[in-house]
């Protein structure tokens, strides 16, 4: 089995920086390279191919599902332990903010839960998700998990802490499960954590755009209603970067 320390010694001599940054800057050359190494080194020896076995006792009633968009492994690209991989089958249990990984060696429904401790960050559905320690912050109402993150300077982070609610259905059949989104957002300016879960928390954190901000509601209604997230992420956009143009 090839270490992870021996692992860091081959990308080191082949001239390859580590890339442990939470906004991932995947080029070609990063790409091939570690698929390189990932082929010759065999997928089943990684370090993150070990854990305990990830169960899902919740039959739906619906489409919905606990986990992130859909219930089937996604290709993405995982940081853990210090080491980046890429083209990795994952998905996000987020209902028990548990990541899933398809080892290389098991059936195509094999299902490892990934220990949280080592994950550093990935990159699923183009989203880009980092591990958070809630002692990172002075906010009695944050907690430790992953969190989506979307960076819009050096000093300004928009956080999506995904979340779902649970309702029980009792069937003639069967008990069932219906999952709901219940996401919350934070803003990081200045390494301080502001919870943004209405337009008053999001004038109260820049009351010099509460014009813009009032406008962006009422011009975007519809994506507000069917993508509250995209929605977000969209309107501290154009705040931000309002307020950047107006500095210089």
């Amino acid at each position: 089995m090839i270490t992870s320390q021996k692992k860091q010694t081959a990308l080191f001599f082949i001239g390859l920086i580590l890339v442990t940054s939470s906004v991932y800057s995947q080029t070609k050359s990063d790409f091939s390279i570690y698929n390189w190494y990932d082929n010759v080194a065999g997928k089943g020896n990684l370090d993150f191919n070990t854990g305990k076995i990830h169960t899902n006792p919740y039959k739906s009633i619906d489409k919905s599902t606990l986990f992130l968009k859909s219930d089937s492994f996604e290709i993405g690209t995982l940081n853990y332990d210090g080491n980046l991989y890429f083209e990795i089958p994952l998905k996000y249990d987020i209902l028990r903010d548990i990541l899933v990984l398809n080892p290389s060696e098991g059936s195509a429904v094999t299902a490892i839960s990934l220990n949280q401790d080592k994950v550093d960050s990935f990159l699923i559905f183009n989203k880009n998700f980092v591990k958070i320690n809630k002692e990172q912050y002075n906010n009695t109402n944050f907690s430790t998990g992953y969190y989506e993150i979307v960076k819009y300077s050096e000093n300004q982070a928009f956080y999506i802490k995904h979340s779902k609610s649970l309702e029980k259905r009792v069937k003639d059949d069967g008990i069932y499960y219906s999952f709901k989104d219940n996401n919350t957002f934070y803003f990081d300016l200045d390494k301080k954590l502001y919870a943004i879960n209405s337009k008053k928390d999001i004038i109260k954190l820049f009351p010099s755009k509460k014009e813009e901000i009032n406008n962006f509601y009422a011009s975007n209604n519809t994506i507000r209603k069917t993508d509250f997230d995209q929605f977000m992420k969209n309107l501290l956009q154009s705040v931000t970067t309002s307020l950047f143009n107006k500095e210089q």
